[in-house]
């Protein structure tokens, strides 16, 4: 059983690394089949005018293309309207669509498609620019925020998680901003819509381009969204790329009934054999551990790109 889960463990720590951070992930559409297929389980899109194009990578016809309202929709289940959720995508920004409100949607979970309000959580950009999102049941029930100004005609990576407490975003894994909401969101019995935003009252259609959406049931932690964003390109590195198993940071004491000493400073990330994350500190050469319960956990290095140096194995007496 032990053996078991060390196995489990070492490989979540292994595809964190290589921003295929799974733990949670109940939908995902990379579109590198050339398609809306669900690249984990069966919850498959249905393309209407959207075409396929390069992605973020340079490979052709691996993102898809939208513009004067064509969309893909995404069935109603369950898996995608979890009311504790982050969705996380990348987007480029070809200009602004007229529609008939100052914001053209990217990926919207909506409770009302007729309503004027956008849904229960929305993406989008403004006309200024702004990315844009809601957290939304109805006029009183609302959580709005507005990024930093989109890099029109590049490629950006954009994150927004929300559960019963709190909606946040971030985008290139730089959190933009975390409100109170206070909240259960509500759902219909309708699709999930990209590039539109699925209201028949306030349409707003995008005017880019959408590559790699994946959808938790979770909230992601920072150096999860951090991973995301440094995701190097599957189509050439292979998903079973690992990293080097070479220590070159010696940490100690190892068992060790307190502090952990590192011989450099990095980030880290301290998780149990299920990989569930217990502490993360930024920039750091020593953690203490003493009010830990004993047994075995597993710390993660980041450097300051978010890129992953070394995992070890620690265990507290």
């Amino acid at each position: 059983m032990k053996k078991t889960l060390l196995i489990t463990v070492i490989t979540l720590i292994t595809t964190i690394s290589q921003g295929q951070v799974t733990g949670g992930l109940t939908a995902k559409y990379s579109f590198n089949s050339g398609n809306a297929t669900d690249d984990i389980g069966s919850i498959d899109g249905t393309v209407n005018g959207a075409t396929l194009t390069t992605d973020r990578f340079g490979n052709a016809n691996k993102a898809y293309s939208f513009s004067k309202g064509s969309y893909i929709a995404l069935p109603d289940a369950p898996a995608l309207k979890s009311a504790t959720s982050t969705v996380s995508l990348w987007v480029k920004i070809n200009g602004y669509e007229p529609s008939t409100i100052s914001i053209n949607g990217i990926y919207c979970v909506i409770n009302s498609t007729t309503a004027s309000y956008f849904g229960s959580m929305f993406m989008g950009v403004y006309t200024s620019g702004n990315f844009f999102s809601v957290t939304q049941n109805n006029a009183s029930q609302s959580v709005y925020g507005s990024s930093l100004a989109s890099n029109s005609g590049a490629w950006q990576h954009y994150v927004v998680s929300t559960d019963l407490d709190s909606t946040k975003m971030y985008i290139d894994g730089v959190k933009q901003w975390s409100m109170y909401k206070n909240f259960v969101s509500t759902f219909t019995t309708d699709s999930v819509y990209i590039g539109t935003t699925g209201n028949t009252t306030n349409t707003g259609a995008l005017n880019g381009l959408v590559d790699d959406i994946r959808v938790y049931n979770r909230v992601l932690t920072n150096l999860e969204v951090v991973s995301l964003f440094n995701e190097k390109d599957p189509m050439a590195v292979g998903i079973n790329e690992t990293i080097s198993k070479q220590n070159i940071v010696s940490l100690y004491p190892n068992p060790t009934n307190g502090k952990i000493f590192l011989s450099s400073s990095y980030n880290i990330c301290l998780t149990d054999i299920n990989g569930n994350v217990i502490i993360e500190k930024q920039n750091i050469n020593s953690l203490d551990i003493s009010n830990q319960s004993t047994g075995m956990y597993f710390i993660i290095l980041t450097d300051n790109k978010g890129q992953v140096v070394q995992r070890n194995k620690i265990v507290k007496e």
